[in-house]
C-alpha cells in the first residue's frame, strides 16, 4: 500500500494559504521571488497554494522570514478566519444547540452563585 498524500482542505489550511498569499502580495515580492529566496520549488510551493498539500510550519516560517513577516500574526490572523469560517458554516439547528448550551453554562453559574448568596444569608441569620 502506498502513502496517502495529506490535503489542505480544512477551514484552517485554507486559511492559512489564504494568509500566506495575502502576506506575500502585501511585501511587494513576486511568489517566485518568495519561493526561491525561502529554498522551496516551484512545484513544491504551489502545491500548497493549490490546497493539494499543507504548509508545514517551517515552510511558513521560512517563508516569513523572506517577506518580513511575523509568523505568529500570519497565523493568528489564519485562526481568527478559519473559525468564522467554521461558525458561518453552522446550520440553524447547530447554532441553536450551541446557543442552548451556552445559555444552560451561564444559567448553571448564575444559580450557584445565587445558591452561595443564599448560603450566606443564612449563616448570617444563624449567628
Amino acid at each position: 500500500m502506498g502513502r496517502v498524500a495529506a490535503q489542505a482542505n480544512d477551514p484552517f489550511s485554507k486559511a492559512v494559504v489564504e494568509c500566506v498569499i495575502e502576506a506575500i502580495h502585501d511585501s511587494g515580492m513576486s511568489q517566485k521571488d518568495v519561493f526561491t529566496a525561502a529554498e522551496m520549488s516551484a512545484d513544491y510551493f504551489y502545491k500548497r497554494t493549490r490546497g493539494t498539500s499543507p504548509f508545514t510550519t517551517n515552510d511558513i516560517y521560512r517563508i516569513c522570514k523572506v517577506i518580513n513577516t511575523d509568523p505568529t500574526l500570519l497565523m493568528y490572523e489564519a485562526a481568527k478566519m478559519a473559525d468564522t469560517q467554521m461558525q458561518s458554516e453552522l446550520s440553524v439547528e447547530d447554532r441553536a444547540k450551541l446557543a442552548l448550551e451556552r445559555a444552560q453554562r451561564a444559567a448553571e453559574y448564575g444559580l450557584a452563585a445565587m445558591e452561595g448568596g443564599k448560603r450566606h444569608e443564612e449563616d448570617d441569620g444563624i449567628a
